[in-house]
């Protein structure tokens, strides 16, 4: 079936836009789209994502959205006002949320610490993986 190789191939698209890719960082897997950065630049990709998405076949979700620092949920809500934006805090308090990150298309968001702790984890999965493999050759 070529139909995703299509899809990816039209969304890989979206993720050259000079118009995103100078604002934040984001990553695009099948039908699921995210972005990281300041929350203006967030607004400006959403509405661009918005905008263009539906001219090559993908059409953003905006409830899925998910805002993380517990102090910018007042921001956030003020800048995707009117957007259709659900934004949602994760933690109970900003020390709580700065400890964790967050698991995200396979990738790890949240400060460092959280980042390669998630991937030491990953890579060590791998090496046992590896290591079972080449016991059985």
């Amino acid at each position: 079936n070529c139909a995703s190789r299509f899809y990816s191939i039209r969304t890989f698209i979206m993720t050259k836009d000079p118009a995103n890719v100078i604002h934040c960082k984001q990553v695009l897997y099948a039908d699921d789209a995210g972005s990281v950065g300041k929350l203006i630049s967030l607004r400006i990709w959403w509405d661009r994502l918005c905008s263009i998405g539906p001219q090559l076949g993908y059409f953003p979700n905006a409830p899925k959205m998910v805002g993380g620092k517990a102090r910018l949920v007042d921001d956030a809500m003020e800048i995707f006002k009117g957007a259709g934006v659900q934004i949602t805090k994760k933690g109970a308090t900003e020390d709580e949320h700065l400890k964790e990150g967050h698991r995200y298309l396979g990738a790890a968001v949240g400060i460092v610490a959280f980042q390669r702790r998630y991937v030491m984890g990953k890579v060590d999965t791998w090496v046992r993986e590896l290591d079972q493999l080449c016991e059985n050759c």
